[in-house]
């Protein structure tokens, strides 16, 4: 389980110790262009009226997308033709629970399972705010901390939020007196201790980006050149109408670069659950791992286009991103590069000032590098070979040339060609 209140002092010591500047209380009001394509400035609302900040890159990681949306970027919102959302829930936490009892008793609630107490207090009809939702585990001594309670809202309606965070409350109480009658061994003395500060919204607008990551990606488990790290998050849409599906244990899929690129913005990088996904595949997504994933390579990202590509984040060097990533302690696994691609090899000059090719034996020996990605590593060699011996420009090819290099000059090539290299 985890202590939010200690986790609240954790992050914001991880934050300020990196150096970055705090800004509580403060929303995004406005979005400025300075052109079509290109962010000026945002206004942001607090205690000091409206503020203007500029920069040379932004990040959404608002969850609904605004900075995007009022930039102007497309989106996609819901699932079917109504465009309905995923339910909302507020969680809060119960007090001065008997954690004996709570351990060693039935379990409260698990999914389609009638016989457990949740249910039994659901079909009684006392308990009208109460729904077949509730999520619990034990927090601290005596205290429970619960994901309960379903209800549709339109995130993007703040008077819809208002209204759902006076229900969430209420049906805070109920959930606790459902429980004084179903569980009073546990619950008899226990209390509502803590109703979460913000809804906890599931589900709002996908912004389209330069992937669209699908439900069959998910379930091909598929893997990106461009990716950023992994996801094994199960398909859990709120809506009653879709069925969950699991990975086995050691599946993942890949996350695109290319999900956090909003369409027809150049300085723009979304992360959290608004980045470019289908409306199944959001139900994978959208959740907090995915979002410490997607939020770490989009800071990352963000400083490569403005050192790379003017500010152009469609444009940087994923390779080198990926790169950094890893060695910052991302998973970043190995991608093979598509059969169709061109490939995109670079030259390295000797001392003597001769041009080699470089390329590499694998992923590892690709990172060994020191500032920069010179080439993906190729499993079909046999193509760069034949291209190599035709090209007048170059010696041969380096291989590995960070480590254990190998030199191989136009005559070698041919001899391991054979007749395809003449």
């Amino acid at each position: 389980s985890i202590n939010p209140e200690y986790l609240m002092t954790v992050y914001d010591r991880m934050v300020t110790e990196a150096g970055a500047d705090v800004l509580f209380f403060s929303r995004l009001a406005a979005v400025e262009m300075s052109s079509n394509d290109t962010i000026d400035a945002i206004i942001v609302s607090n205690k000091a009226g409206l503020v203007a900040f500029k920069s040379k890159v932004y990040i959404d990681a608002t969850g609904d997308g605004d900075l995007a949306a009022w930039a102007g970027a497309p989106f996609k919102r819901g699932y079917g033709d109504d465009g309905a959302v995923q339910k909302s829930s507020l969680c809060f936490s119960f007090a001065n629970v008997d954690s004996y009892d709570y351990m060693n008793g039935p379990v409260l609630y698990q999914w389609k399972n009638e016989k457990t107490p949740l249910y039994v207090a659901v079909r009684s009809g006392k308990y009208p705010l109460v729904d077949t939702h509730f999520c619990n585990n034990l927090s601290g001594p005596d205290v429970i901390q619960c994901n309960a309670g379903h209800m549709d809202v339109d995130t993007t309606d703040p008077w819809a939020i208002s209204q759902a965070m006076i229900l969430g409350r209420r049906k805070a109480g109920q959930y606790l007196e459902a429980m004084k009658d179903v569980r009073p061994t546990t619950f008899a003395n226990a209390f509502v201790v803590k109703t979460a500060s913000l809804l906890g919204v599931r589900d709002s607008r996908r912004i389209e980006g330069d992937y669209i990551f699908t439900v069959d990606d998910w379930r091909q488990r598929k893997s990106f050149e461009d990716e950023i790290g992994r996801n094994c998050y199960y398909i859990d849409i709120h809506s009653g109408k879709h069925i969950p599906e699991h990975y086995k244990k050691g599946e993942s899929h890949g996350i695109p670069y290319r999900c956090l690129t909003p369409k027809g913005i150049k300085n723009l990088l979304t992360a959290g659950r608004c980045i470019s996904t289908d409306e199944q595949a959001f139900g994978s997504t959208r959740v907090m791992p995915c979002c410490l994933v997607t939020g770490e390579a989009a800071g990352m990202a963000a400083m490569h286009a403005v050192k790379q590509t003017k500010n152009d984040v469609h444009k940087i060097d994923t390779l080198y991103l990926r790169k950094r990533l890893k060695e910052e302690g991302q998973l970043i696994l190995a991608v093979e590069p598509s059969v169709a691609e061109e490939l995109k090899i670079q030259a390295v000059k000797t001392a003597d000032g001769k041009k080699w090719w470089s390329a590499f034996t694998s992923f590892e020996e690709e990172l060994k590098g020191s500032d920069r990605v010179m080439s993906t590593f190729l499993t079909a060699i046999e193509p760069l070979f034949q291209s190599a011996v035709q090209v007048n420009e170059i010696e041969g090819i380096i291989l590995n040339p960070w480590n254990r290099t190998i030199m191989l000059d136009k005559t070698l090539l041919r001899l391991i060609l054979g007749e395809s290299g003449k």
